[in-house]
């Protein structure tokens, strides 16, 4: 979800309004004019996190997300999306 906000924060700087009230990443990444921008790692941990931005705010789907999710790749899901996030905050300066 952070990333999804960082999105709409980079929406918000560079339109000068409100943001859609959308939760899909890759929409988000193309309202915010960053689609010709992202790096081929980027897009990967994009596509991995856009399911489970969606899945995360439904209850009934976090046990499903929590047995498709071992701690080696929770690890590189953060390690990737802590590298999309520095990447992002850049594009708000």
């Amino acid at each position: 979800m952070s990333v999804e906000k960082m999105l709409k924060a980079i929406f918000v700087k560079k339109q000068n309004e409100t943001p859609p009230y959308i939760h899909k990443l890759d929409k988000l990444i193309e309202l915010a004019s960053l689609d010709k921008e992202l790096s081929e790692d980027h897009c990967e941990i994009i596509d991995e996190l856009s399911p489970l931005n969606i899945q995360a705010r439904y209850p009934a789907y976090k046990d499903l997300i929590h047995r498709q999710i071992d701690e080696n790749r929770s690890n590189d899901i953060l390690i990737k999306t802590g590298e999309l996030l520095t990447w992002l905050k850049q594009k708000l300066k």
